[in-house]
């Protein structure tokens, strides 16, 4: 079988071209890249709003055990930490362990008996306030009568 110098030309161009450049392969690094830090920057807003609705939904959940330590004892709790041991007569405890009582943050849940916060944003039913403040900066106070 002869080759001929045409054949020739045509495998070593077929055989220069059978796999990427590296400006090719660089290019699709790069928008692999970019479509990431877009796609984390979406993820991190996403879980920050969800640490929000977490620390909302434990500061009801707190608030729902100060209300049956209310019921049991006829006393509203000195500290939240009340909420974690059984007294005297065997009642409780309300909250199962110490991370009940730390927001999404890492921060103990804040507490006041006088339940002002809750009075001043429509919770008419003697509820004690239990708040915290957002970990993210900014300085946004979230409690028990908190919407969203």
């Amino acid at each position: 079988m002869i080759i001929r110098n045409d054949q020739l030309n045509h495998l070593h161009e077929r055989r220069r071209r059978a796999g990427f450049t590296l400006m090719e392969i660089l290019i699709v690094v790069a928008i692999i890249v970019i479509l990431a830090s877009l796609g984390g920057v979406a993820v991190m807003n996403q879980y920050k709003g969800s640490q929000v609705s977490t620390a909302i939904l434990k500061a009801r959940s707190i608030g729902s055990a100060v209300k049956q330590f209310y019921i049991d004892n006829n006393r509203y709790p000195n500290d939240l930490n009340e909420l974690l041991v059984k007294n005297d007569v065997g009642k409780g405890p309300y909250l199962t362990n110490q991370t009940d009582i730390l927001d999404p943050w890492g921060q103990t849940y804040q507490y006041d008996a006088g339940g002002n916060q809750s009075r001043a944003n429509g919770v008419l039913d003697g509820s004690p306030d239990v708040f915290t403040t957002a970990g993210d900066g900014s300085g946004r106070v979230i409690g028990n009568w908190s919407t969203k």
